[in-house]
């Protein structure tokens, strides 16, 4: 028993100190302003990210998750990608499964207006999301710009094709094509060298109805350590106003993370 508690112990720390992620990514909608920020920083930047946890004795199963971001620019253009994959299974139940991967290229016009163009593929088996692919299309704009603040928008014209494992019973479509505007407006502050916070809002509704809306709020405060590693905490709330039945149409996340970014 004293061999079993000490194993858990030992996986509990290492996935402490395994975790390697980028200041958060939503999953349904992507903030992407702090790695764009990077990349226009310094030219480039690739994050790798990984996370385990295991358990053994009263609660058994795994808790796993990992991706890579990397990206580039050379004025006028740049182009980053995001992949990451999460799956979560205790006492013979999985609570998690889900993938993602998001690709973005923008085309600077001027200092203050860029095209942006992106593509997304994601499943959630517990939203009953087998598949969900979408591309976009729009400006984007810098509305404030000092020293240490930055707030930029942007809205896209976005197609975007669903496929659902319908649940027993429900009238639910199992593919359904629609056509919605993304609309984001972002800001990030450099409070000083060392700490920053950022904060994203995004709203899509559906262009040709209106009451179907996504919405993702998130906002991050992040603290460096070091030049290579950061501290950071974060919180999400996603909201969909027509999810598949049986899905609840709000989700919320507060994720503590320490980064590894180059």
């Amino acid at each position: 028993m004293a061999r079993v508690h000490f194993f858990s112990i030992v996986v509990a720390a290492a996935a402490l100190f395994i975790t390697i992620t980028v200041t958060s990514t939503a999953r349904a909608q992507v903030n992407t302003e702090p790695l764009r920020k990077r990349i226009n920083a310094i030219g480039y930047s690739l994050v790798i990210e990984g996370s385990v946890t295991g358990s053994t004795g009263n609660t058994e199963g795994i808790q796993a998750g990992g991706g890579v971001a990397a990206g580039f620019a050379t004025k006028p253009h740049l182009l980053f990608g995001y992949v990451r994959g999460d799956y979560s299974r205790f006492n013979h139940t999985t609570s998690v499964a889900k993938a993602f991967a998001h690709v973005r290229y923008n085309y600077e016009f001027t200092e203050w207006l860029w095209g942006e163009l992106f593509a997304q593929m994601q499943s959630d088996e517990f939203q009953r999301l087998k598949l969900r692919t979408l591309f976009g299309v729009g400006p984007r704009f810098r509305v404030l710009h000092a020293d240490t603040f930055d707030v930029y928008a942007g809205t896209a014209y976005m197609i975007e094709r669903n496929v659902i494992a319908v649940a027993p019973g429900a009238s639910d479509a199992n593919e359904i094509v629609l056509a919605r505007l993304s609309n984001y407006v972002t800001a990030h502050w450099d409070i000083d060298t060392r700490v920053v916070l950022a904060t994203t809002l995004y709203v899509q509704p559906q262009i040709s109805d209106f009451s179907n809306t996504r919405v993702l709020s998130e906002n991050v405060f992040g603290f460096k350590v070091t030049k290579v590693l950061t501290a950071s905490i974060s919180g999400t709330v996603r909201y969909d106003s027509a999810p598949p039945s049986d899905v609840k149409t709000t989700d919320t996340e507060i994720k503590n993370s320490l980064s590894l970014v180059f």
